[in-house]
Order: structure tokens, then C-alpha cells, then sequence
């Protein structure tokens, strides 16, 4: 088989400088899929073509767009190949269309999530009409049709919220409106969300398994799970080989993952600054209040008052410590009661994008430790602008948490007598930092 230079040495003499040009990119993307720099016929099989499709789509390219590079590959070994392997590139090409495939139109994975998270609880039938859509966006991209035919199971936590925000908001089941809701409706419906919330292109001229899709790839999601997690086929799927071999489980963790990519219901520790009330008092509300909506995935954390010891100052930072509140619940929820209490409270975000910072499980529970287990020596730095508190700590002896619920947490350095110090940072803090003595019982050397 010809090697890649001799294949573009016969694009260079053969075709238009734009032609080449197109061909050229072409053999490109197809060794960069081949690894190789010689293109053996022995390796010139329908699956390995259907792969190099895959590949195409997996780099960001549109079925068109695959399928048109596919295509002059075909064009490109039929011209070069000798006679008695003319079959054998007729056969490896054999499923690919010789038809264009239109262009779709799709919302951004960005538009869904405005969709997915957005409050229209004043607009009780654009609050159904946006549940019932991320409903079916949840089930991969499935059709109203196909919603009032065979109602899709509740496979992602997302969904099983819909159900019971649905129930409690509506006294209605969601299964039940959607069998009696129009498609005219439906469609008006998206329309006026879209208006409503500033999206484009129209979300009704956009198909819901095209915004399924565009989500899934946002994230990286292969194409063969993504066509296995699909309700309904379009281009996409078409273009795609080898969904068939998807496993249930890795079709439930692909859906799992678009979910949690629009509306994200994993629980993580965000942290409050609270201004009109205490941190306490807070916090006892907002538990009271998850009781009565049911809401389980809601956990809150006070951080008690260092022991200040006879004739010692009050310890660093006490007083700003006792104004965060620490909430472990998920990220849309964190900001519906950053919504909800306005300017009553500070939530702690990235300063890219905005979206709201999550303290790591591990460095949470080192923070409850030591405000638990040695409230008389813990000291917390919190940076001015532009400062590093952690400039002042510089790491030496590390050491793990070797007893207790914080069994195997590190981060722990330096040891004076019967006792370590520790050093946290966190940085959704702006990089405030803590230190502590903790008794050596509780932690051994690394």
C-alpha cells in the first residue's frame, strides 16, 4: 500500500490547489487514526473504516463533516489502489453513504444548562413545559412522540428529581401531562422558554436528540456511547459503529454523566459567608427547610468557637471563621438558596465563569478534625488581597490521619514533641489557610 508521502505526492500532481488542499487534510486525519506511516491493506476493514469514522467524530467533527472525509478517502485508495485490491476497498467502505448528510442545529451545552437550572416557578406552564424537555433530554434525547407512547424510565438522579418536584409542584404526575400535552403546545411552550431566557437559535427548531448529542460530545463522551445512550437516531447515531457493543452499565454511567454535566446533583461542600444572622442560625433553617421539601442531599457545618486558653488573645481569624457556614448539598441547590437569600450571604465561586466553588471532601474533613479535635491551638489566616497566606508555610514532614472517621487523610507536616502541626489550605477560601496542633495519637508519619 502507498505510504503517506507517496499518497500526497499523487494529491500534489493530480489535483486543484483547493482539492489538495481538502485531500491533504483528509490523509492527515487518517494517519494521525492510523498511527502509521504506511497504510497497510492488511488493516483494511469495514471495522477499521468504521473506526476512523468514530475517530472523526470523537475530534470534534460533524457527521457531515466525517462523513465527507470518509468519502475521499474512499475516493482517494480506489484511485491508487492496484486492480486485485479494488475489491478489498469496495468492501472496507461499503457502509459508508455516498449521500451528504445534512447540517443540524443545535443548542450549546451552555443553552441546556440555562434550561436545566433556570427558576420559572412564576410561569407555572413554562415551568412544566421546561420539565417535561429535560425530561426527555435526560432520556437521550427522546421525542415528545415518544414520551407519550412509552414513557421513559427515571434512569439518572435528575430525572427522579423531575418526578417528584413535578408531584409536589403540580399535584400531577409528570407522565400524566405529558400523554395529554399538543405538540403545538409543546413547541409554543420552548419558544416562549427560549424568549423568556434569552436563548438562540429557537429551542423548537432544534431537535432534542441533536441537543443530546451536542451535550455528550462537550464532554467528551465517545460516539459509540453517546449512539447507545440515544432514544431516537438521527446523523449522529447513523454515522456512528459500534454502539452495539455499549454495555448496559457503561449506557447508564454515559447518561449519568450528560445529566450531571447540565444539572449537576453530585453533592459537594460549598461555603457561605453569612451577614444578617448568624452561621447557626442559618444553617438550622436551611435544614428545617429540607426536611419539609424532602430534601436528603442537604448537610450543613458550623465551625465551633476556639477554646481560647487564660490570658491568650482571641486566636486568628475567629471572627470571620464564625461568619462561614459550609453547606453539602448539590451545585444547583447551593444556588437556589444563594438566589433565595440575595445579599443576606456571600457564595464562594470561581472567579472563571462564576460558578460556585466545591471545597474537595478530603481537605472538608481534615477542616472538621481540627476544628473538632484541636479547637485550643487552631489558627486560621485568611489572605488579603493580593497576599498568599500559604507563602508562610512551606511543607516539611507529612504525615496521615491514622484513626477515626478521617482514617488515611494527609496534609499533615511538621512535629513538635507529642504533637504534629498542621497545615490546610483551602483555596475556595481565596487560599485561606489553617494550621492546628493535633496529638500524635491520631496521625503517623508518611
Amino acid at each position: 500500500m502507498p505510504t503517506i508521502a507517496e499518497l500526497q505526492a499523487y494529491i500534489a500532481a493530480t489535483k486543484a490547489p483547493a482539492s489538495a488542499r481538502n485531500y491533504s487534510a483528509v490523509l492527515q486525519r487518517f494517519a494521525d487514526y492510523a498511527g502509521d506511516g504506511e497504510l497497510c491493506y492488511d488493516r483494511l476493514t469495514p471495522e477499521f473504516v468504521a473506526g476512523f469514522g468514530n475517530y472523526l467524530l470523537s475530534e470534534g467533527l460533524t457527521p457531515a463533516s466525517a462523513g465527507l472525509f470518509q468519502r475521499c478517502l474512499r475516493a482517494l485508495l480506489k484511485d491508487t489502489a492496484p486492480a486485485d485490491r479494488l475489491p478489498q476497498v469496495k468492501a472496507a467502505f461499503a457502509a459508508v453513504s455516498s449521500r451528504n448528510i445534512g447540517a443540524s442545529t443545535s443548542l450549546g451545552a451552555e443553552a441546556l444548562r440555562t434550561i436545566a437550572t433556570a427558576d420559572l416557578t412564576a410561569y407555572p406552564s413554562l415551568d412544566r413545559i421546561r420539565q417535561a424537555y429535560m425530561y426527555a433530554i435526560y432520556s437521550g434525547g427522546a421525542t415528545l412522540g415518544l414520551m407519550q407512547t412509552d414513557f421513559p424510565e427515571a434512569r439518572t438522579l435528575q430525572q427522579q428529581q423531575i418526578l417528584r418536584q413535578f408531584r409536589r409542584r403540580h399535584d400531577e404526575e409528570l407522565a400524566a401531562y405529558v400523554g395529554r400535552l399538543s405538540a403545538e403546545s409543546y413547541r409554543s411552550g420552548l419558544r416562549a422558554i427560549g424568549a423568556q431566557l434569552g436563548i438562540e437559535p429557537d429551542i423548537d427548531k432544534t431537535t432534542e436528540a441533536d441537543n443530546y448529542v451536542e451535550a455528550a460530545r462537550s464532554i467528551g463522551i465517545a460516539p459509540e456511547r453517546i449512539a447507545a445512550t440515544m432514544a431516537v437516531s438521527n446523523a449522529y447515531s447513523a454515522q456512528v459503529s459500534g454502539a452495539d457493543k455499549v454495555t448496559a452499565r457503561q449506557r447508564q454511567a454515559a447518561r449519568q454523566r450528560v445529566a450531571h454535566a447540565l444539572f449537576d446533583l453530585r453533592p459537594r461542600w460549598y461555603a457561605l459567608r453569612v451577614y444578617r444572622r448568624t452561621a447557626a442560625e442559618l444553617a438550622e433553617e436551611l435544614q428545617a427547610e429540607a426536611e419539609e421539601c424532602g430534601v436528603a442531599e442537604l448537610e450543613t457545618f458550623v465551625a465551633p468557637e476556639p477554646v481560647v486558653r487564660p490570658g491568650m488573645p482571641q486566636p486568628s481569624g475567629s471572627a470571620m471563621i464564625q461568619r462561614l457556614l459550609f453547606v453539602h448539598t448539590h451545585e444547583a441547590n447551593i444556588i437556589d438558596i444563594k438566589r433565595r437569600l440575595g445579599a443576606g450571604v456571600h457564595l464562594y465561586s470561581y472567579r472563571d465563569g462564576g460558578r460556585p466553588a466545591h471545597i474537595p471532601d478530603a481537605d472538608m474533613k481534615l477542616f472538621m478534625l481540627l476544628a473538632d479535635a484541636a479547637r485550643d491551638t487552631i489558627q486560621y489566616h485568611f489572605p488579603e488581597e493580593g497576599e498568599d497566606a500559604a507563602d508562610r508555610y512551606r511543607p516539611g514532614m507529612r504525615a496521615r490521619v491514622k484513626a477515626g472517621p478521617f482514617t488515611g487523610l494527609a496534609g499533615v507536616i511538621g512535629r513538635s514533641k507529642d504533637s504534629y502541626k498542621v497545615v490546610l489550605r483551602i483555596e475556595t477560601l481565596g487560599g485561606a489557610v489553617i494550621t492546628a496542633d493535633l496529638p500524635a495519637e491520631f496521625i503517623e508519619p508518611e
